[in-house]
Formats: C-alpha cells, structure tokens, sequence
C-alpha cells in the first residue's frame, strides 16, 4: 500500500490572559472581551445581558440492567445491602470496590444467607474453666480434649458436661502439641510423642523429638528439633512411630522452626522460618518411581520480614498466618489464603490485617479451624477487648470478625466440636458457640460513600429495611461524617413488626459512614436487616452562564454620552465579524461590573448568534440596519 502523507501544522493559540484589562469598562463601555470594549442592546426577545447559574445534574437513561443508584434523577444513593464479600473495604465508590463489601463489623452474620445481616451466637460459654498458659485443643471422636496442665489432660463429652483430668505420663516434659487422627489424641513433649483416649499413664508411642504433631495424609507428620533448641526438621512417622524416611523429609539450618499446616492438593504443606525469613513448604505425599519419598519444595516465599506463625488447610485453600516482628511485644499480622496450582506451587492473596505496623500487642500466636463454608483464624483483643475467632466466607473470600471469647488472650487453639467452634484462650479457658443464645453487642460498618467525588453533599435521609422485629429486637443507626473518627445516634427502629424505617438526616458533608446496631434483649428470633441506604444529592456542581447581546451599530455612545471613537461606516460590521470569531474559544471577559470588581475571567465562548433590527432613518426617510450579536459564555473551568 502507498504510505499516506502525513501534515502537521502548528497552531498557535493565544493566551486570554495576554490581553490587558480596558480600564474604559464601566466608564465607557459596558464590558469588555479580551481588551476590546463593547455596549449592550435590549431586544423585545430577550434582556441584554442575563447570568445563570446552572447545576449539574447528569442525564440519566434508566434501563433493566441500570443500577437503582444511577437511575434517580437528581438523588444518588450508597447502599449496603448485602455483605457476604466481607469486611475491610474503605471506600465504597471506586472503581475496586464492591457493593457487597463493608468496613466492619463486631458480632454480626453477613455470610449465612446473602442479602441478611444478622446477629451471631455468642461464644462467651466457658466449657472448660482453666488458666493454665499453654492450653490447647483437640477432638477426638466425640470427646473435646483440653491440655490443661504440663503433661495433664481434661476432656468433656457433651456440651456442658461433666470434666474428667488425666496425666498423660508422670515422666512426660511439658507438653507443647496435641493432635488426633480421630481414634487417638497424641501428645509431644519435644522428647517424645504419647498418645492414648481416655486413660492417662500412657507410654511413649514414639522416641522422636517432636516438639509438634499433625496429623494429615494419613499419617503422624511432626516438626522434630533435630539440632538447636527450635523443631527444624520435617518429618512423617509411620503406626508405628518410627520415621517414613530416615532423618525426616527435609532439615532445615539451626535456629529455624517448622510450623505443621495440612494436607490439600495432594500435599501437605508446612511452614519455615529461621529470623525475618519465612516460606511454605509443600511434601509431595506418594512415592517417586524410584519408589521413595518426594523430597518437599518452597511452595510460596513470604513477603520480607514477614514469617509463618500458622499454616492451615480449608475448602483447597491453605491459610497462612504471617507475623512481621517488630520487637518482643508488637508486629504485624495478616491472614492469606493461598491457591495451590497444579504442581502445587501457592499463589497468596491478603485476606486480612489482624493487627497494623506499630500494634503494641503481639497477635503472632493462633491456629486455623474449617468449618463447612467457613475457615476461622485466631484473634487475640478481636473486639469489646475480647479474644475471638475472625471468619473467612470460602464462596467470596471475604472475612468478618466473628465469634467473640468470654474473655481476652491468646487464642492458641480453635477446633470444631459436635458441630460446635471451640477456642482456647490461654490463661483463661475453653469457649464454645451456645447456639441458644445471641451476642448483646453487634454492629456492622459501612465503607465511606463519597460518591466518588469530592464535592460536598447533602445527605438527605437513612432508610433501613428489615424482616419483621421481634419483640425486644431493635435496629440502631448511627452515622459518621468524618470517616468514623466520630460517631451520632440517628434513631432506632424498635417496634415490634416493624419492616423498615426512614430517618431524616439533612447534613452536609463531603463523606458519610453509617453504621447499624442489631440488638435482641431477650428472645429466640435475631432481628434480620437487609438494606441499610442513604439517599443523598451532590451540591456544589454548577456552571455559570451569561448570556448577553452586544449592539454592533454603526455609530453608538458610551456610558458617558459621547460616540464612541471607533463609530463609522462599517463599524458594526466589523465588530460582529471580531465576535463571531470567537466561537468555541476562550475569552478574557471582563464583566459589567468590573469596575467594582476588579478582576476578569476566563469564559468559554459557546456560540454567537448574529441578528439584525430594521430602524427608521429620520434623516433619509428610508430604512437602516441594526446588527445585534449574542453570545453565550460558559464560565471556564
């Protein structure tokens, strides 16, 4: 093909602000545009001069597929109306966000069922009373197994049912992990591993030096302190309690510790670190074909200085607790759920900041639990200054506080028992769901709607719907317009029956946060909320237009009676000719109160309108004509 030619022209355009003021407006001229004077004229149409200020409100095209925020004319709306993408969004209108998605929340379900925000059963029932520091969980069959001393079990069969102590063995070191493969509970003492049901005085069923114990795959996986003071070796035990490989899978170098997670995928995955260094680990499970043991591999290498305190597997994912030290009492501590490929390599996303950079309390310590469409993680001081668990939604990888401790502290262990979450808070006791009961504190946080602007707002009114309230259930609203540093009651809706309410706001703001208190005095059925909205309207946007029609005689005066210097044959003509050049540029315009002012602007000269009067000539007895521009100027922005 020919090439095309290609021009270029350069074009020069003036700056507005390159012409000078004319110091004759207001005394010799009405206005002026970019240092050249000019007078107005009526028409029986229309006044000479006119100035509008004009809001802007974007057109709106309503259709099936339209969001119910866009398709109001006039009114925007912010809107949570269901929850189940969970919580830590900030900002509700970006482009990243999702409508789904909150700020926050304390002792509220928005996950069971999409579209209702409710309350949770609380988790305050103390199961097990016991202060010992190194309490621990596990499940084996239907018995909750607690260790509630060095080397002393307590278990329970029933929810609420009577406690029973046992001493696993008198000669036994202070036992530092628990298991169950769900026949037996095994115990390590870093010296040796015991394991037994519901007697105690058991032997040794293995000589390693296992420190922890996990069991996944199929067999007894356990982190061995091979050399050093820390468990640095991987290993697997066969029934008999001997190594599957002799001296482990992988030794990692002194001073590194092993962090047993789970089995997924086909492999079971653990955790390394050794100082501010940190990384998963995957143990192909099979044999090669040689018929020996795969050797593992790093899976997943944690960002710098962030190290795995506790690994888990739920729903395919596998969970990573990371911890960045800071020092001996504060650090950062997020969660991750990691997707395993198909060579079982993790790809790990942030699901959730437990405790920021500069925490001032260490949150490194915590254990992972699955429980159907749920994976609970630890956290210490969760909310009210309780210990809880935090849950993350497996079908949207959202997460929420949830359940909350009767009290505050490590949370070292979760377990799932009879149906039931379990934690162990340590130096305090076992916890368990009484799902009988509900919290008495709950709130749920919206994230801050701004619109996606910066313009402030009138915030008109809050509606909330709900199922029907139950006796002694009740909907608070608060509201913040500071980005929740503060926060106001609005009204409360508390009528039994109720279905919804609409709370007159009227304040003005440039953003809002809205936050619902769902409260249940007494009584079975939780209130149920599912739509909490703000209506509100932008204020602020607005164009300012002049319109005004400039005499283009031959032969006028000025303000000050005299004809104008530049009156003449044609000289109207050739000031209509100078407006219409300015069509679609800007101007320098300087009003009819520039002498008071002081000061021009800028405008955007939309169009020009050329009209022509017919006047009688007195002098010829003939007819003469009168041309008249008018033009519209758009402030510029």
């Amino acid at each position: 093909m020919p090439s095309e030619d290609i021009i270029t022209i350069d074009v020069d355009i003036d700056d507005v602000f390159d012409y000078d003021d004319l110091t004759s407006v207001g005394r010799v001229y009405q206005c002026g545009i970019n240092g050249v004077g000019y007078m107005l004229a009526d028409t029986p149409e229309q006044p000479a001069y006119r100035k509008q200020l004009v809001p802007l409100d974007p057109e709106r095209l309503a259709t099936s597929d339209t969001p119910f925020s866009q398709a109001i004319e006039r009114y925007n709306f912010g809107t949570l109306a269901d929850g189940t993408a969970g919580a830590g969004q900030k900002w509700l209108n970006r482009n990243s966000s999702t409508s789904t998605a909150f700020y926050s929340s304390e002792g509220v379900d928005p996950f069971t069922t999409p579209g209702e925000m409710t309350l949770l059963n609380t988790a305050s029932t103390e199961e097990i009373d016991d202060n010992y520091s190194g309490l621990l969980l596990t499940v084996v069959g239907r018995n909750l197994y607690a260790l509630t001393d060095a080397k002393e079990l307590t278990y329970v069969t029933t929810p609420g049912g009577s406690e029973t102590a046992i001493t696993i063995n008198s000669g036994a070191g202070t036992v530092t992990s628990l298991t169950s493969d769900g026949q037996y509970w095994y115990a390590a003492d870093g010296a040796d591993i015991y394991r037994g049901t519901t007697s105690g005085g058991v032997s040794a069923w293995s000589t390693q030096n296992a420190s922890k114990v996990l069991w996944a795959g199929g067999r007894i996986c356990a982190a061995v302190i091979s050399s050093g003071s820390t468990p640095n070796r991987f290993t697997t035990l066969n029934d008999s309690g001997n190594e599957e490989r002799t001296s482990g899978h992988i030794t990692f170098p002194v001073g590194s510790t092993v962090h047993l997670g789970g089995e997924t995928a086909g492999h079971v995955y653990f955790g390394a670190e050794n100082g501010n260094v940190g990384s998963i680990w995957a143990w192909p499970m099979g044999l090669n074909d040689s018929g020996n043991h795969r050797y593992p591999f790093e899976a997943l290498e944690l960002p710098s200085g962030m190290v795995p305190t506790a690994v888990g597997v739920g729903g395919g994912f596998v969970w990573v607790r990371a911890h960045r030290p800071e020092g001996t009492s504060k650090g950062q501590t997020v969660i991750y759920q990691c997707i395993p490929d198909q060579n079982g390599a993790l790809i790990a996303n942030l699901i959730a900041e437990l405790a920021p950079v500069g925490t001032t309390a260490d949150h490194s310590v915590g254990d992972f639990a699955s429980n159907g469409d749920f994976m609970y993680f630890s956290w210490k001081t969760m909310s009210n200054s309780k210990a809880g668990v935090g849950a993350a939604y497996l079908p949207t990888g959202g997460y929420a506080q949830w359940y909350e401790a009767g009290a505050d502290g490590d949370v070292a262990s979760i377990d799932v028992w009879q149906g039931l979450p379990v934690m162990a808070v340590r130096g305090q006791g076992v916890y368990r769901v009484d799902t009988a009961a509900y919290v008495t504190t709950s709130n749920i946080v919206t994230s801050v709607i701004d619109g996606g602007s910066s313009l402030d707002k009138i915030w008109d009114d809050v509606t909330i719907v709900h199922d029907p309230l139950p006796a002694n259930g009740s909907v608070q609203v608060h509201y913040s317009l500071d980005k929740g540093a503060t926060w106001t009651s609005l009204g409360t809706s508390a009528s039994a029956g109720t279905k919804n309410k609409t709370f007159s706001l009227a304040k003005t703001s440039k953003t809002l946060m809205l936050k619902a208190t769902i409260a249940l005095s007494s009584g079975s059925t939780a209130p149920k909320l599912s739509i909490m909205q703000a209506r509100f309207h932008p204020i602020g946007l607005k164009d300012e237009v002049i319109q005004l029609t400039i005499d283009c005689g031959d032969q006028l005066k000025g303000l000050n009676g005299h004809p104008l210097p530049e009156n003449g044959y044609g000289a109207g003509a050739k000031r209509a000719n100078t407006l219409e050049g300015l069509v679609q540029q800007r101007v320098k315009f300087q009003d009819i109160d520039w002498h008071i002012q002081g000061s021009s602007t800028v405008y955007d000269c939309e169009s020009v309108d050329i009209g022509a009067t017919i006047l009688y000539d007195n002098q010829t007895s003939g007819q003469k004509i009168r041309l008249l521009a008018t033009l519209t100027l758009r402030k510029a922005s």
